[in-house]
């Protein structure tokens, strides 16, 4: 169902869209969502202004994320990327866990981007974080 609501999208923004429904739908919240811009190396917000985040960054969690391939949580202390702040202020959180985006491709793995979700005591979404994260990750790579 949800592969079907990403497949009528016609463009990075109306994938925006339907991501904040979709999340909104299955989470109760939407989390933060950046796509890597290759060209600048950097993970940038859709639909929402906001600082893009170097890939390289050596402070920020988020593109280490991305970076390594695997999920790490990030907390609004003062030592963490000021941008990865930012990001869990938008959220209204003091933690959050990101879940890097990328797709199989020819020659290994094609880095797509991130999403930040807002940490949930009271639920543990970690299959439909993963699964959620995957299928938008192939949907963002059709459109970039």
């Amino acid at each position: 169902m949800l592969g079907v609501s990403f497949s009528e999208c016609q463009s990075l923004e109306d994938l925006y869209d339907t991501h904040c429904f979709a999340a909104r739908s299955l989470f109760g919240a939407i989390p933060y969502l950046l796509i890597l811009d290759p060209p600048r190396q950097a993970l940038v917000p859709i639909g929402e202004p906001g600082v893009g985040i170097l890939l390289n960054s050596r402070t920020s969690v988020i593109a280490s994320s991305l970076r390594e391939g695997q999920d790490q949580t990030l907390t609004n202390v003062p030592g963490q990327a000021v941008a990865d702040r930012q990001v869990l202020r938008r959220l209204g959180a003091t933690e959050g866990v990101c879940v890097p985006m990328q797709v199989s491709a020819e020659h290994g793995v094609e880095k797509i981007g991130a999403l930040v979700f807002a940490v949930d005591e009271d639920g543990d979404h970690d299959f439909a974080i993963q699964a959620y994260a995957a299928e938008l990750a192939k949907w963002v790579a059709r459109h970039a």
